[in-house]
């Protein structure tokens, strides 16, 4: 047999062997899901919420892969049905909606807004509401409560919320008195483009190599969330290692909590400004760094002496090793001046002149 007709016959049979492994992944995944959702039914029905208790799910139903309206269907909806909780329902259908919907909302007539998506849709919530005259103030008393669907899910995970279920249950227990909601840390960014409205944020702000791979994965956001999360955001990286990009940045940091500016400038292959420790399941970025500790978090890395140093570095991110790594430091800080956007600058992401973390005004609670 030659090799063109050997090699056929073969290649299908592994392409059918992968799909049908894969199916059998998702069917029993499904099979235990149910299962844990079943129990979390059952304890939602022994432990109810107090009643009149009223909530708002904001539901992404392109979340995670377009999983937003089947993880609210499947799981959200029932347990909190279960709960007792009189809960009104928003699906979105994109930023504009999300804007509406923020224009339109009295965060302090509720108990608890749940929004089942990701980090994305909180912040557009977020700045939104604000920019219609509301005040981040008011989910001090109305919690917000992430349930995560999106992609990265970074507040969430830092919260050491690995799913859905872990934020129902978290949730209904504030609810119901059992826990104390969470303040959460909201950064302001001045941008060069509207420095009247500085931008808030709670997780990360990023340029250079970070930021060229987020947008490239932003860029692929029709590929299938099981190939994205396995197999692309890894060949983006390998990517963006072979292209080993530095960029030259002016920078300022005020360090801790009353130290004097310090000027970093300087050539880097990464800048990030972070809130929570982890930028997604397999990024820790920032180990120690604390939601609610009143600091943002300066991630610098500077020119990897070669394309193999820049790879070991980029996988010691997933257990935070690569703080030990040649160039790589984490700066706790107050305030900050970070690169400006210039047009072969830190990529599309960097339009920011000035962080700082809000004061207590600017500190949601989250249920989740």
């Amino acid at each position: 047999m030659d090799g063109p007709t050997f090699f056929g016959p073969v290649l299908l049979t592994a392409v059918v062997g992968l799909l049908a492994s894969w199916q059998l992944w998702r069917f029993w995944g499904r099979r235990q899901q149910q299962a844990l959702v079943a129990e979390a039914i059952k304890r939602a029905v022994a432990s109810p919420v107090p009643a009149g208790k009223r909530a708002l799910a904001i539901v992404n139903p392109s979340a995670g892969g377009r999983q937003g309206s089947a993880v609210f269907a499947e799981i959200v909806h029932p347990i909190l049905r279960a709960a007792g909780v009189q809960l009104d329902t928003i699906c979105t259908t994109g930023s504009a909606h999300v804007r509406e919907i923020a224009g339109s909302l009295d965060a302090r007539s509720l108990d608890c807004v749940f929004v089942v998506a990701g980090d994305g849709t909180v912040h557009e919530l977020l700045n939104a509401y604000v920019r219609a005259g509301g005040a981040v103030g008011d989910f001090r008393e109305t919690p917000l409560c992430f349930v995560p669907v999106g992609t990265c899910n970074m507040v969430s995970f830092s919260l050491g919320l690995r799913g859905p279920l872990q934020a129902l249950d978290r949730a209904l227990a504030v609810l119901r008195g059992e826990a104390a909601a969470r303040e959460l840390d909201m950064y302001q960014c001045i941008r060069e483009a509207a420095p009247g409205a500085p931008l808030l944020d709670f997780s990360i702000t990023c340029w250079a190599s970070l930021a060229d791979i987020d947008l490239d994965l932003e860029r692929s956001r029709w590929v299938p969330s099981f190939l994205r999360e396995s197999v692309l955001k890894h060949l983006v990286s390998l990517k963006h290692v072979l292209l080993l990009r530095s960029r030259q940045a002016s920078i300022v940091i005020y360090p801790g909590k009353h130290g004097d500016p310090v000027d970093v400038s300087g050539e880097y292959y990464l800048v990030a400004i972070l809130n929570v420790a982890w930028g997604d399941p397999l990024c820790h970025l920032a180990p120690g760094a604390e939601p609610n500790d009143g600091l943002v978090h300066v991630l610098l890395w500077r020119p990897p002496a070669s394309r193999l140093a820049a790879a070991l570095t980029f996988l010691a991110m997933e257990t935070g090793g690569h703080l030990g790594r040649p160039g790589v430091s984490l700066h706790p800080a107050r305030r900050g001046q970070p690169p400006p956007r210039r047009r072969r600058g830190f990529g599309d992401r960097g339009r920011e002149r000035q962080f700082s973390p809000g004061g207590p005004p600017c500190r949601p609670r989250v249920g989740s």
